[in-house]
C-alpha cells in the first residue's frame, strides 16, 4: 500500500485472456495437446530462429487441427510478418538497409500472410460449420 503495508489483492482474472503459446520443437498437434486445458491460446507460429517456411508450415498444422475441430482451446496466431520474405542484420553506417525486410525475427511477406490468414479463417468456417465466403458477424 502507499503507507507500506502488506496488502492481499484478489481478482477473478479476466474471462477474455488468452495464453501465448511459444513455438516449440512440439508438432502443433503435439503443442496445443500440451496446453490444451480449457484455457485459450494465442499460438506464436515465427520466432528468431524460425525460417518463413517454417512459420507457414507450423500455421498450416495449426489452420487443420482447427479446421478439423482438434484446437478448441486455439483463440488465434502470432505471425511474423513483414513486406518482404526474410530478414536482414540492422547495419549502423554501412550498407543501405533493404526497405521492407525485417530487422528483427525472420517473416513472412505480404502475400505470404494474406495467404496463410485467408487459410486459417476458412479452418475457423468449416469448425463452426459456416460455409460460403460471405463475412460472419460475430458476437459475444
Amino acid at each position: 500500500t502507499a503507507h507500506g503495508i502488506a496488502g492481499i489483492v484478489h481478482a477473478t482474472g479476466n474471462r477474455d485472456c488468452a495464453t501465448l503459446l511459444p513455438r516449440s520443437s512440439l508438432s502443433a498437434a503435439a503443442a496445443i495437446a500440451a496446453a490444451a486445458d480449457s484455457r485459450p491460446v494465442v499460438v506464436e507460429c515465427g520466432g528468431a530462429e524460425v525460417s518463413p517456411a517454417a512459420q507457414a508450415q507450423y500455421l498450416r498444422e495449426i489452420a487443420a487441427l482447427v479446421g478439423e475441430g482438434k484446437a478448441p482451446a486455439v483463440r488465434g496466431v502470432s505471425l511474423s510478418s513483414h513486406l518482404l520474405s526474410g530478414h536482414q542484420p540492422a547495419r549502423l553506417g554501412g550498407e543501405p538497409l533493404i526497405h521492407g525486410l525485417s530487422v528483427g525475427e525472420p517473416c513472412l511477406d505480404w502475400l505470404e500472410t494474406a495467404a496463410a490468414v485467408r487459410a486459417l479463417a476458412d479452418a475457423v468456417k468449416k469448425a463452426a460449420g459456416v460455409g460460403g465466403t460471405k463475412r460472419q458477424k460475430h458476437t459475444r
